[in-house]
């Protein structure tokens, strides 16, 4: 199993690596995504997909285009050895609450639905009630300052 660790990364691939850098450890990715985002669409995220892992990694162009955030999508990832996709809405509440996550915000929809851990930097990605995804990111000394891992 990969161990997500909040507000650091994933195994080798750490918040704050350059693109280069992480090409180094992982490979060329199977696919690149770019958008804008922001409330004029003036910055660009860069998403490299790695199909064969079940991951997906963000690269900032206003952090200087370090690794902001990781997306995974298969059980073989957990979180103090618990593995998050596949479980049932309840159960990832309790599992979140016994890691003592508390403050889970749930955005429901018909089919989608996601559970934000704003303190934590961490979203969790649910179909049909279902985990199919975790996301998350480095965490903030304050409200603009990004208190990258070491």
């Amino acid at each position: 199993m990969k161990t997500i660790e909040i507000g650091v990364g994933i195994d080798q691939i750490k918040f704050g690596m350059l693109k280069a850098d992480v090409e180094k450890v992982l490979g060329k990715p199977d696919d690149v995504d770019k958008e804008l985002y922001g409330e004029n669409e003036e910055a660009m995220l860069e998403s490299w997909h790695y199909d064969a892992l079940d991951l997906s990694l963000g690269f900032d162009e206003d952090e200087e285009w370090r690794l902001i955030t990781i997306a995974v999508s298969d059980s073989k990832y957990s979180l103090n050895d618990k593995a998050l996709v596949g479980l049932k809405i309840s159960e990832i509440i309790d599992v979140l609450n016994g890691m003592g996550y508390d403050e889970i915000e749930l955005e429901e929809d018909e089919e989608i639905s996601v559970l934000y851990l704003d303190d934590q930097s961490m979203k969790i990605w649910l179909e049909n009630q279902i985990v199919t995804e975790v996301q998350w990111g480095p965490l903030f000394q304050d409200e603009d300052t990004i208190a990258w891992p070491k």
